[in-house]
């Protein structure tokens, strides 16, 4: 609802309500299915920024690659 109200009071201020970018920041073990993206995309998400769990590099290669193939799919 939020993002309706703000493209209906940038239209209303003579603002282009397409120009908008809207992004969701996922705090630890949020968003981490497609269906929970495709939802914030439902809603008006442009982009999700996701928390990434694991603190070093391979660890963090190996993360980012299984959610690539969760969420993107």
């Amino acid at each position: 609802d939020g993002v309706v109200k703000i493209k209906q009071l940038a239209k209303a201020a003579g603002r282009d309500p397409a120009a908008f970018d809207f992004t969701v920041f996922a705090l630890e073990q949020q968003f981490r299915t497609k269906a929970e993206i495709q939802a914030l995309q439902k809603a008006g998400a442009n982009r999700v920024i996701l928390w990434i769990l694991q603190p070093e590099l391979k660890s963090i290669m190996k993360e980012l690659d299984d959610l690539a193939r969760t969420v993107l799919g």
